[in-house]
């Protein structure tokens, strides 16, 4: 059938006989830049390496779509459907994608620089090293998601549901977190300075992160993590000297992590 593929003025960029609209995506992969493909069926579709720069496809079917290492600059995808999509690095720089459902997509490494995500559906997405500097996440279901090693510095993510979101790692310096939930997140090693945590949800302050000669120290909500080795403050206060041993420290390097344990059960108590 006559398949016309226009752009976001009406002008027709792309005409010609085929079996629909995906199959025309999938052949002209390289050709859709500005194309207007709003509610376009592409379930499955093959997209990698696709060039939609600019693309509008608000609220169209890309749910499970290959779309790995696809340019996506300032594309516009408003309640698209992306669930289980591969966007492994993807340019998403700056795109449009309030209300869409990413819902277990594959946004490894992708490049979501300044990329308005508010209200997004990320639920168990795989956003690990995915590059979000300055993105809006704000009320952005992120519940269980892979956030490791992400950089969010400056993101905005007011509002968003981080429960059980893996943010090992993640750099959040001067990201807005205000009113977040953090129940269950995994903040271990996180680069939290500059952070706006006023009012977020399920997590007590301070969070501390300090990197020893040997393993990095973790505090939150009262336990502290060194290396691989989680324990209350109490419980250190008692086994420092067995563990350090137990786990080949220096005598020299067990003293600097009893001042480190002593630095934080002294923060605590004067807090009381």
């Amino acid at each position: 059938m006559l398949v016309e593929i226009k752009n976001r003025q009406g002008e027709i960029i792309i005409t010609g006989a085929y079996e629909s609209v995906k199959d025309v995506c999938e052949k002209k992969r390289a050709d859709l830049s500005g194309a207007n493909l709003i509610g376009a069926n592409l379930y499955g579709a093959d997209l990698s390496g696709a060039d939609l720069i600019g693309a509008n496809l608000r609220e169209a079917d890309l749910i499970g779509a290959n779309l790995i290492g696809a340019n996506l600059y300032e594309a516009y995808l408003g309640g698209a459907y992306l669930r289980g999509a591969y966007l492994r690095e993807a340019n998403l720089r700056e795109a449009y994608l309030i209300g869409a459902n990413l819902r277990e997509a594959n946004l490894r490494e992708a490049n979501l620089r300044g990329a308005n995500l508010s209200g997004a559906n990320l639920i168990g997405a795989n956003l690990y090293e995915a590059y979000l500097r300055e993105a809006n996440l704000g009320g952005a279901d992120l519940r269980g998601a892979n956030l490791r090693e992400a950089y969010l510095r400056g993101a905005y993510l007011i509002g968003a549901n981080l429960y059980g979101a893996n943010l090992g790692g993640a750099d959040l310096s001067g990201a807005d977190l205000r009113v977040a939930d953090l129940y269950g997140a995994n903040l271990y090693g996180a680069n939290l300075y500059g952070a706006n945590l006023g009012g977020a949800k399920n997590i007590s302050l301070p969070i501390i992160n300090i990197s020893g000669t040997q393993h990095s120290i973790f505090y939150m909500d009262g336990k502290i993590r060194i290396g691989c080795v989680e324990k209350t403050i109490p419980e250190w206060l008692l086994e420092y000297e067995k563990i350090g041993k137990e786990n080949k420290y220096t005598d020299a390097q067990i003293k600097e992590y009893k001042k480190y344990i002593d630095m934080i059960a002294m923060m605590e108590k004067d807090k009381t």
